[in-house]
């Protein structure tokens, strides 16, 4: 997605001077918004998720910009307002020992996906992880803070299906990034197995499938 339209649909305000970007890791960038909209929130590559081709599933791209703010596993992007003469990197993280970060006095939060007072954009990245228990099948939401969002289970006695003789515990998951407002978990049962889907404001974000034989 690229950035300018990223603040567009999220109507951010005219006076925002750089974006906050924190990835899963716990590190930040701050990145002056001139040159941030040049760049692109990258959530494919070759027309695959990057969650496919790499250790990520998102990632902050900004020519111009040295390679340590191309922030891997995007966790949330801020709007900021940064006041004249502030030195942008006394809001940055980079792990131990790193510069402490502080916040500007006003930020606008663009990860967040439930209401709140004031703008806000809502772009965040959700973990869908479906796991074998006991005679059935749990799904979980996970947002970029690791708190579950949303979650379902499945009995295979519902679907009068017997447990099926597996060689260990089943274990998918599958990432998205999205700007969404309400999110839920269908399952959906066919002859092979199951398939849940991740929805998102009733659109379908992703989808895991276990099947019975595997």
């Amino acid at each position: 997605m690229p950035i300018p339209t990223l603040l567009e649909s999220a109507a951010a305000p005219p006076e925002t001077t750089h974006l906050l970007v924190d990835s899963r890791d716990g590190l930040r960038a701050c990145v002056a918004v001139e040159d941030a909209l040049g760049g692109l929130l990258a959530v494919a590559k070759g027309g695959r998720p990057l969650s496919t081709v790499g250790d990520h599933a998102t990632r902050f791209v900004v020519p111009g910009v040295d390679g340590v703010r191309t922030v891997k596993g995007v966790a949330r992007v801020e709007a900021a307002t940064l006041a004249p003469g502030e030195d942008p990197k006394s809001y940055e993280r980079w792990g131990e020992g790193g510069r402490a970060h502080r916040r500007p006095a006003h930020v606008g939060r663009i990860a967040m996906s439930r209401p709140r007072k004031g703008w806000r954009m809502s772009l965040e990245t959700y973990r869908l992880e479906v796991r074998e228990s006991d005679a059935g099948l749990d799904a979980d939401v996970y947002d970029s803070e690791e708190l579950i969002a949303e979650s379902t289970h499945v009995s295979y006695d519902d679907f009068d299906v017997e447990s099926p003789d597996r060689d260990g515990d089943v274990s998918r998951s599958e990432d998205v990034t999205a700007d969404v407002t309400e999110l839920d978990v269908q399952v959906q049962r066919d002859d092979a197995g199951f398939a849940f889907e991740l929805l998102g404001d009733r659109e379908t974000l992703a989808t895991v499938r276990v099947d019975d034989e595997e």
